[in-house]
């Protein structure tokens, strides 16, 4: 009898042909100079992608004799057990093979828990002798391992490995997992081999319409004409391109007009969601400057958040705007894993992408990304920063460079800016005093911690505090009316009233203030910080720039000192306020703050490097606890969140938590917070907690909070532990409640003073 792949009557092996062909089609439009190199590993894939179909009780699952397949194992699981077992061990490419059918849908079972002599004894003989009749006919007698008892069992294989081989070429691993995953999903409807063409891989990039950019607003202006020489130069030569464009230069306009260029989707990539936002509205106003509407998407946190085009799916738009996590996301959730070829080899710009260097998971992974485009596909990459911190030696190869612009006269890659919007002069001072702000003068303040902002706040005279521990509604008006006060078409006043906040305000935000003063972080922020400050060139009066070191002497100095080595280095933080330490004083131009910016990085280089390279390991220590998951949670009321889901940007453990509000009885949250280093300290807590917890939750419970179901823990009160309470504030229906701090309206979360 024919083993089965779907409920509709194919068989696997036509099924699995049907695979096989559409991902050699993805890998010949995706990897042309590499086909040779990965046509066997992507075949064979494909051909034994679903073997673990071949069970009886699977089978009898799709001939409707069972509801379901009632194994406690999945059909990938199965199917890589016994190719563990089975196929032999000088099989060409085996790892990637096994790796990629294990892989190609999520797991329920715990990572790694299981051995594949586990799975393979959860079947019958039948079964077994099913897998190995076709996976003889795929791969000959020849390649069978014939002494199977001899083999030692191993456990399931990890979707990020941490060692071997696979953790050594996981670019290649992902681009081979990628392929065969897509070509699976985008190909499951189809009944016969004839109906794989090339229009499904055309389909699947290519824009959404024929866009041409004809008269524009900007013709024949300077500024223009040498924005179209430099994107007509990048098009034309590397796939990849690092282009360092200062504040004001026009990026999205020369994104927009580079990316439709490939007559392919274009993802435009930003750090944050804030800066999505900003964005958006900057491609639209492009749009109409351009006289063109291209379809437009904003995706964050899974979902379509803005478009100008209600009959697309997700990602099907001609230009998406989504942050790192969303761009990323495809490639190791389940759900939407047929998007993973799609983040591969689509048009790609990375918009601030110095902000990726972090210890979390997440630049790994976008590291491995950019190996895939850089050295194993013809995708084409635009990465912008005014700070382009150089990681790009993380993805370059001897043979294989990423282009630098502007280039020197040499063709070596240079250490200059694009010129600036504007040749007015700034003010420089350093100082390693807090130095007053006068209020109304139109300035910028930029602290390196929430609490060091709030304290500042209270003490000066701001119309607006910006953070991130506001509640969401609190932080999108707050923006609004940053954006809608300071904005290219805000009216020019050097008397508007002062903003104060952290480093989130620093980057891609299209705001222009008279001044601006920050406590010294990185060069990086400095510069982001500057493009702030008379973004436009439009200020009536001459800008300042101050730059503040304090001395230690304090607990607040000491918590900036702290957060330097979080957010960067403090060695390089000291260097770097050294270095500009010795302009205290001059008028410079942006385009003279650059040359310093750029001349510091050369001196320093071996020592950015190793900051790099360190945070790049840690960052992939981390990424192997992280994989596709194949069930939903049930939600009991509502959506139910889950602390550190997002395991991109978690280090630690993290928590939902809840505090009182400073006017009233409410407690407000929840809010997500990483406990460094133990609840106690963290929430500076003493005495019999868990009874002051309970008092609350039932105080909640009888206010009829529908936020919160504290029931299990009240009911349970009596085998209930305080431990137990911190691992449910993993779920935001059951937060921790928080006694050291109360949330302000206008300053956000504050800690409280102990006595």
């Amino acid at each position: 009898m024919s083993m089965l792949a779907k409920s509709n009557g194919l068989n696997l092996k036509g099924h699995s042909d049907i695979v096989s062909k559409t991902a050699l089609s993805f890998l010949r439009k995706m990897s042309p100079d590499n086909y040779d190199r990965f046509e066997d590993s992507i075949n064979y894939s494909a051909l034994l992608h679903d073997i673990g179909k071949s069970t009886t009780t699977f089978q009898k699952f799709l001939r409707g004799d069972l509801n379901k397949p009632n194994n406690k194992f999945r059909h990938n699981e199965i199917g890589w057990a016994f190719l563990s077992k089975y196929l032999s061990d000088d099989f060409s490419n085996r790892e990637y093979i096994l790796n990629t059918v294990y892989w190609h849908h999520g797991i329920s079972n715990q990572l790694g828990k299981h051995t594949d002599t586990e799975i393979l004894n959860s079947l019958d003989n039948p079964s077994i002798l099913n897998m190995l009749n076709y996976l003889t006919n795929c791969v000959g007698v020849e390649n069978i391992n014939e002494d199977i008892e001899s083999v030692d069992s191993i456990v399931a294989p990890l979707f990020y490995p941490s060692e071997g081989l696979l953790k050594k070429n996981l670019h290649q691993l992902l681009l081979i997992r990628s392929i065969v995953i897509t070509a699976d999903r985008v190909s499951s409807n189809l009944m016969t081999i004839d109906e794989v063409t090339d229009n499904i891989v055309k389909d699947y990039f290519r824009l959404d319409g024929d866009i041409k950019i004809g008269v524009t607003k900007f013709d024949n202006t300077n500024r223009f004409e040498f924005q179209k020489e430099v994107i007509d130069l990048i098009s034309h030569t590397n796939n990849t391109s690092i282009v360092k464009a200062p504040a004001g230069f026009g990026k999205t306009i020369m994104g927009i007009m580079w990316g439709l260029k490939f007559n392919e989707k274009v993802m435009w990539v930003v750090p944050r969601n804030a800066i999505a936002e900003s964005l958006r509205l900057g491609i639209l106003e492009e749009f109409d400057n351009l006289g063109i509407n291209p379809s437009l998407q904003v995706v964050l946190s899974g979902e379509v958040k803005y478009t100008n085009d209600d009959t697309l799916k997700m990602y099907e738009a001609d230009i998406i705007v989504t942050n790192i996590d969303n761009f990323l996301a495809p490639t190791f959730k389940n759900d939407i894993m047929d998007l993973s070829s799609l983040i591969l080899n689509s048009t790609v710009i990375f918009d601030e992408y110095h902000e990726l260097v972090s210890d979390a998971p997440l630049m790994a992974l976008f590291v491995n990304i950019m190996r895939v485009r850089h050295r194993l596909t013809n995708s084409n990459t635009m990465l912008l920063s005014a700070t382009p911190i150089a990681c790009e030696s993380l993805w370059d190869t001897m043979s294989k460079k990423t282009t630098i612009y502007p280039k020197s006269d040499n063709d070596s890659d240079s250490d200059g800016h694009y010129p600036s919007i504007h040749n007015k002069k700034y003010l420089l001072r350093t100082t390693n005093e807090k130095l007053p702000i006068i209020a109304n003068s139109n300035t910028l303040v930029v602290k390196n911690t929430i609490s060091s902002a709030q304290r500042s706040k209270g003490d000066g005279d701001y119309s607006l505090l910006i953070h991130s521990s506001f509640t969401n509604e609190k932080k999108a008006q707050n923006f609004e009316q940053l954006i809608g006060g300071y904005n290219k078409k805000s009216k020019v006043d050097s008397s508007k009233g002062n903003v104060i906040g952290t480093h989130i305000l620093q980057a891609s935000l299209d705001i222009s203030f008279n001044n601006l003063s920050e406590d010294v972080l990185s060069p990086e922020s400095t510069l982001q910080r500057i493009g702030r400050c008379d973004r436009f060139g439009n200020c009536d009066k001459e800008s300042t720039i101050t730059i503040t070191k304090e001395l230690i002497n304090s607990s607040g100095t000491r918590s900036e000192a702290t957060i330097k080595n979080v957010l960067y280095s403090r060695n390089l933080s000291d260097s770097w306020f050294d270095y500009i330490d010795k302009h205290n004083g001059q008028h410079l131009t942006l385009n003279q703050i650059y040359k310093l910016y750029n001349s510091f990085n050369k001196k320093y280089y071996d020592e950015i490097n190793g900051y790099i390279r360190s945070r790049f390991d840690e960052s992939i220590s981390r990424l192997s606890n992280i994989y596709p998951i194949k069930f939903n949670e049930k939600k009991k009321n509502g959506k139910v969140l889950s602390a550190g889901s997002n395991k991109l940007r978690s280090t630690n453990n993290e928590v939902f938590y809840i505090v009182e509000h400073a006017n009233s009885i409410d407690w407000v949250g929840p809010f997500s917070k990483q406990v460094f280093n133990d609840f106690d300290n963290d929430f500076r807590e003493s005495g019999n907690m868990l009874n002051r917890m309970l008092k609350t939750m039932v105080k909640l419970r009888d206010s009829n909070d529908e936020r919160f179901e504290f029931n299990d823990i009240i009911d349970n009160k009596k085998y209930i532990t305080i431990d137990g309470v911190r691992r449910l504030s993993r779920k935001s229906n059951t937060p921790y409640i928080v006694y050291d701090r109360y949330y302000d309206e206008e300053l956000g979360i504050i800690k409280k003073t102990i006595n």
